[in-house]
């Protein structure tokens, strides 16, 4: 008798669930030259989407984009965008700052998409939110994805003068994704930490 797991109830099975936790997809390079080309047709993006990918190419989120980086298809399964290197990063490079609009502490609650939001703190105390939604006011940044375990880590956040960074763990090879992680000080609204760091190179 077959006693292995299954999520039957959702049409998911084992091998899919496995991919999804542990798999990963092949990094490849978005280009505004590339909005009709296959990469979108392997991806299955329906027309819909594919209006709403090529407004990104006159965002402001795209534009803000430094040379050192470049917009990709991330490898984190259920994620559609990354970022990677398109030049070697070194180790202990910050990148930064993490921009978006301000939010104050007693309206967070309207936000629905709460997944680019981090909490500045003073004194240990939120003071307010940087919300990364918006293509309009948040800086490319806010299409770096989170590692699902701290081996793909490659960054790390901490806050600095009220300012959102990363910094570089160790060093980031030409091609590879931008992945963030846990580090165990502060906590970021959804549960992504930031660590205090007064010292390093910044991009």
């Amino acid at each position: 008798m077959d006693n292995k797991p299954t999520c039957k109830g959702l049409g998911l099975d084992n091998e899919f669930i496995l991919w999804y936790l542990f798999g990963s997809n092949d990094v490849k390079p978005v280009d505004s030259c590339d909005q009709h080309s296959d990469i979108y047709q392997e991806k299955a993006i329906s027309s819909d989407q594919l209006s709403d990918d090529v407004s990104i190419f006159h965002s402001y989120a795209y534009q803000s984009f430094q040379p050192e980086f470049q917009l990709c298809w991330s490898s984190i399964p259920g994620n559609k965008f990354g970022v990677m290197a398109s030049r070697l990063i070194p180790q202990d490079v910050w990148i930064g700052p993490y921009e978006g609009k301000l939010i104050d502490i007693n309206k967070e609650d309207k936000c629905e998409d709460r997944n680019n939001m981090w909490e500045i703190l003073q004194q240990n105390q939120i003071r307010y939110f940087i919300e990364g939604t918006d293509l309009s006011s948040a800086n490319w940044m806010r299409f770096i994805q989170c590692a699902r375990n701290k081996a793909e880590q490659n960054t790390s956040a901490f806050q600095y003068k009220g300012r959102v960074y990363y910094r570089v763990l160790r060093d980031i090879d030409i091609g590879e994704e931008i992945l963030v992680w846990y580090d165990d000080c502060y906590q970021q609204y959804m549960g992504i930490p930031i660590m205090e760091q007064t010292n390093g190179t910044k991009f």
